[in-house]
């Protein structure tokens, strides 16, 4: 539940709900650990306009998380606009917080409200609901890097309901009108997991599918994601902002870069629900980064 505290103005608070799940609860724990997996990712530093980085625990994406921001981290970034799906029943349209204020335990970052109601002000199907924030995790799992690389930024946090074609469209306008004179201090962040299964075999189709969605996103096919997705034959938990993102590279531009992928299975041993993971970069004018389940 947001909290409320009495100053001398109301704030409302998006306090955390999976600290102490996907990652530690106390300030000086997580913030160890998040300098720990930046420090041990193998990319360097870089310029990346967008990455796309998973939602599940640490334990199973940390690294993964951690080299997708590292592709961003060269940049002087003073506001992250933060994409994500709503996993628990998806509304049509796209859902803006009431909250004034984003936490963890590293610390409060504040929404940066022009530009929300900005973005508010692009269709009467995206709105406000901050009931959908408090109960949604894919946003909060990037905070503490965003927090940590970037500590004077604010953020701009957007969940998409349904995925559907309009709904894509609608968001891919809306951010293009809001942030296209703003590129040089925005980032984009994904929040999104890859291909999931819920079979019980572990063969190369899943593999395959992988390569086929990764290869979709490096040749910016976005229309092909949603009409993938759709038809059924995509199972991805963030598609639909994926497909958004590319669809700006009118203004963003750049190569797409696949940094690192994983997988659940590597971790639980267990074949029955596969979550594949991937950290991407989308980097500007071709600057690249050289160099509630837990898992889901």
């Amino acid at each position: 539940m947001a909290k409320k505290f009495h100053d001398e103005d109301e704030v409302m608070l998006r306090a955390p709900i999976v600290d102490g799940i996907f990652y530690p609860s106390e300030k000086s724990p997580l913030l160890n650990m998040v300098e720990d997996l930046l420090k041990n990712t193998d990319n360097a530093k870089g310029k990346a306009a967008a990455i796309i980085s998973p939602h599940a625990a640490y334990q199973y994406t940390g690294s993964l998380v951690a080299a997708a921001f590292k592709a961003a981290a060269a940049r002087d970034i003073k506001t992250v606009v933060l994409l994500g799906p709503v996993h628990r029943e998806p509304e049509d349209g796209i859902l803006l917080p009431q909250s004034l204020i984003f936490q963890t335990p590293i610390g409060s970052t504040a929404v940066n409200q022009e530009m929300i109601e900005n973005l508010h002000t692009c269709s009467t199907k995206i709105y406000r609901n901050d009931i959908v924030h408090l109960e949604e995790h894919c946003l909060e799992v990037q905070l503490p890097f965003i927090q940590h690389l970037f500590p004077g930024a604010d953020i701009v946090p957007v969940l998409l309901g349904e995925l559907n074609p309009q709904n894509v469209r609608i968001l891919a306008n809306a951010l293009q009108v809001t942030f296209a004179e703003r590129l040089d201090t925005i980032l984009f962040v994904v929040s999104a997991n890859m291909i999931n299964y819920n079979k019980e075999n572990k063969n190369n189709r899943d593999n395959n599918e992988q390569d086929q969605f990764l290869e979709l996103i490096k040749n910016k096919k976005w229309r092909e994601i949603i009409e993938e997705t759709g038809k059924g034959r995509l199972n991805s938990c963030g598609a639909g902002c994926i497909a958004a993102v590319l669809s700006l590279s009118n203004i963003i531009g750049g190569n797409i870069e696949v940094l690192k992928q994983s997988d659940s299975f590597k971790i639980t041993g267990d074949t029955k629900n596969v979550v594949h993971y991937a950290a991407i970069s989308i980097n500007k004018d071709s600057e690249g980064s050289h160099g509630l389940r837990a898992h889901g």
